[in-house]
């Protein structure tokens, strides 16, 4: 077979169609028509491949998957805390609720949280946390902010109460600072949230002390906060705790869930008119250029306040936040007096009245200087005497009431009523009228009497004890009515 003949091998018939296309001239081929074809060929090739994707195409396309993309997130976030985003960070440490950059920080806070393993270091962070929402807090509240306040609260007790669950195994952690920074925020706090605070105090000092806000003050048994504290003549009373403050009673619990107190003082209570102001109440200590009572740290905001600050005694501080210096002022001090937890009450005619002392039933009462005076004070009014003894054993009058006509307390049964519930209180049952003047005589108070005859301070003693005939009544009545002659 030759190369002119390929067909050769082929069927007959078909090897007779060849021999005919062979034997016919082929034209030339059209050059123009063979580069038509040719772009004709390559558009339809181009047509029938997908398009090529450039490389950010491509990025994008791949995270539209979920994995990928959260991926993507975290390793941004990490190259940003650990790169151009420390400075930000940093400036976000001081932010405030409402601030772009809080969240930022609060971001970063539960970044070390999930990041620390070991429950030293997580007790470690909670406590620096917490410490950072007192702060902001304290700021809000300074700019008046109480609204924005509630949130930042909730979050302050979310990292009390971990702490409390750590540190019982870590007796190294210092919770001593964060308890007073509490205390000091108590008074000034929305109501709502005041209790969940102080029931978290009280978690923190275990049992050690009673921290509350004192409902009722009632001879020697007080109300704070549902709590019934009961003050006996050794429990010393540091100021004067006024309905609505928050105090602080060191103790021990009763069998009868009572509390017996040895020690009661003023823990916070909301003065002024700033946002943020209150008065402490303790023994002041000096720390170099910084004061200290208790465990609150304060400076002065008018150097000559130092005069009458002295190591040692015992004051009432009001103290004012500055958010620029971040610094507890004090811009004002007064001196208190310490008290045993002995009250007595007395009742009778104001036969005389001074300054600083009045005359009751013919005996001067000295007044303290935290005493109250309720109702228009005047000679010849009834008058109802809280007295509370102080610490070298003198009765002062820590609250001076105006009562009713005493002709119209003995038609309404009141008189009576008062003169058994203090028979009562001071453990007297039935005794003669010479065992009560006795008993009166012998209390420091009597001391104070200047110008009253005996027979004077006997009537009086009578009249204190009175037990409530109408031969009595007459007889102080005409001995009052010959003084004021």
């Amino acid at each position: 077979m030759t190369r002119e003949e390929p067909w050769m091998e082929l069927d007959e018939e078909l090897a007779r169609y060849f021999r005919a296309l062979a034997a016919e001239e082929v034209p030339e081929r059209d050059p123009h028509r063979v580069q038509e074809a040719r772009r004709h060929y390559r558009a339809m090739v181009r047509a029938l491949r997908p398009p090529r994707q450039t490389l950010w195409e491509t990025w994008l396309a791949r995270m539209q998957q979920p994995a990928l993309r959260w991926a993507f997130a975290f390793v941004l976030l990490l190259a940003f805390l650990f790169t151009g985003g420390v400075a930000v960070v940093r400036a976000a440490e001081g932010a405030l609720p409402g601030s772009p950059l809080y969240t930022v920080k609060r971001w970063q806070e539960n970044l070390l949280l999930m990041r620390a393993r070991d429950p030293r270091v997580r007790a470690q962070l909670h406590q620096r946390f917490a410490q950072r929402r007192i702060h902001e807090l304290r700021d809000l509240l300074a700019r008046g902010q109480q609204q924005d306040s509630l949130a930042l609260l909730e979050n302050l007790l979310y990292h009390v109460d971990a702490l409390a669950q750590m540190a019982q195994g870590e007796p190294g952690l210092s919770q001593t600072d964060l308890v007073a920074d509490m205390q000091m925020l108590a008074p000034v706090v929305d109501p709502q949230h005041r209790q969940a605070l102080l029931q978290t105090i009280n978690a923190l000092y275990e049992g050690e002390r009673l921290v509350g806000v004192l409902v009722q003050r009632q001879g020697t048994e007080w109300t704070i906060d549902g709590t019934q504290v009961v003050l006996t003549p050794d429990t010393l009373v540091q100021g004067v705790p006024r309905a609505g403050d928050v105090v602080e009673v060191v103790g021990r619990p009763m069998d009868d869930g009572r509390w017996q107190a040895q020690w009661i003082r003023v823990a916070a209570r909301a003065e002024g008119e700033a946002p943020l102001e209150i008065s402490i109440v303790g023994e002041v200590q000096r720390q170099g250029r910084t004061w200290r009572i208790d465990r609150h740290t304060f400076v002065l905001a008018d150097p000559a306040l130092a005069e009458a600050l002295t190591p040692g005694a015992l004051v009432e501080v009001h103290l004012r936040w500055d958010p620029q210096a971040e610094v507890w002022k004090a811009v004002k001090v007064e001196p208190k007096t310490s008290y045993r937890g002995q009250v007595r009450e007395i009742y009778g005619y104001l036969e005389a009245l001074e300054p600083h002392r009045v005359r009751v039933n013919g005996t001067w009462w000295t007044l303290a200087p935290e005493a109250e005076i309720e109702g228009p004070l005047q000679v010849g009014a009834y008058v109802e005497l809280e007295l509370w003894q102080d610490a070298q054993g003198q009765w002062l009058v820590l609250e001076v009431e105006v009562e009713e006509e005493e002709e119209e307390r003995y038609e309404s049964g009141e008189h009576e009523n008062e003169i058994e519930h203090e028979e009562e209180h001071e453990g007297k049952h039935e005794e003669g009228p010479a065992q009560e003047e006795l008993s009166l005589s012998a209390t420091p108070g009597d001391a104070e009497t200047e110008g009253v005859s005996e027979d004077t301070q006997e009537a009086g003693s009578s009249s204190e004890k009175a037990s409530g005939d109408e031969g009595s009544e007459e007889k102080n009545n005409e001995e009052s009515a010959k003084e004021e002659e």
